[in-house]
């Protein structure tokens, strides 16, 4: 399953309304995906529903043989997944509801998105109110202080407010910023950051094995800094050598 989304020429925001891109459905889907494309909060079937209340149901994720589960018993993660048209940086998330309270409205959910399908952050962990009343919930839209873009979001319910009842999702609509000169910098930043990331875990990771050599190789061709140089001065001090009168010391000079 696929939802795309394009922007309405009625709106000066982004506005994004869902659009099927493929006939085939999740699986523990009993109501199509793409009925959600439209609020229509008197229509009792415009909605999506799982066919069962017990996430997670589809990730094909071995589970750990123990006492409570069978070695070749599976963990499945229920989800949507929404492809955006374009890269954008979304910044809320808006659900509509029935014209009543539904015992299937999500009382928990969780948000993920990203540049790639496999590869999400958190977003959002919250839930609705059991009301008709549509609400709206603010993404977390930046990493490291930058805007962050998505091409994907991922909505994963968690539990509906009623305890043996499915999920349904009536309605979504995305807010955010499409416009390719405010995202394009976002997006080779990200890759950058990410970048820089992974070579800080990896001097992490050789520090704590003391390979010294491959650390100041690897620091110097990179130039990507550990951390702050105060604290690996201290680690030098405290850990390295073992000085705890330096250390001391060097605390004090750091506190005045």
């Amino acid at each position: 399953m696929r939802l795309l989304y394009i922007r309405s020429p009625a709106e000066c925001d982004i506005h994004w309304i869902p659009e099927v891109g493929t006939s085939d459905e999740p699986w523990g889907a009993t109501v199509p995906v793409g009925n959600i494309q439209e609020d229509k909060p008197l229509d009792q079937s415009s909605r999506w529903s799982s066919d069962t209340n017990n996430p997670p149901q589809m990730d094909l994720v071995p589970l750990v043989k123990s006492s409570i589960y069978p070695a070749n018993r599976y963990c499945f993660q229920l989800y949507l997944i929404l492809k955006l048209h374009k890269h954008s940086i979304v910044e809320s998330i808006t659900f509509g509801k029935y014209e009543k309270t539904h015992v299937c409205n999500l009382k928990k959910f969780k948000v993920f998105g990203g540049l790639q399908e496999d590869n999400m952050v958190e977003l959002l962990e919250s839930g609705l109110k059991n009301d008709t009343v549509s609400e709206t919930f603010q993404l977390r839209h930046t990493v490291g202080n930058s805007p962050f873009p998505c091409r994907y979001i991922k909505i994963m319910p968690l539990q509906s407010w009623g305890p043996s009842f499915n999920f349904s999702i009536w309605f979504v609509e995305l807010t955010g910023i499409d416009n390719w000169d405010i995202v394009k910098p976002c997006i080779e930043w990200f890759y950058s950051y990410r970048e820089r990331e992974a070579v800080r875990l990896c001097l992490k990771l050789i520090r704590q094995l003391d390979y010294q050599e491959a650390f100041d190789a690897l620091q110097s061709r990179s130039n990507v800094l550990l951390e702050d140089p105060l604290l690996s001065k201290l680690h030098d001090l405290l850990v390295k050598r073992g000085n705890y009168e330096e250390t001391e010391l060097f605390m004090e000079q750091c506190a005045t």
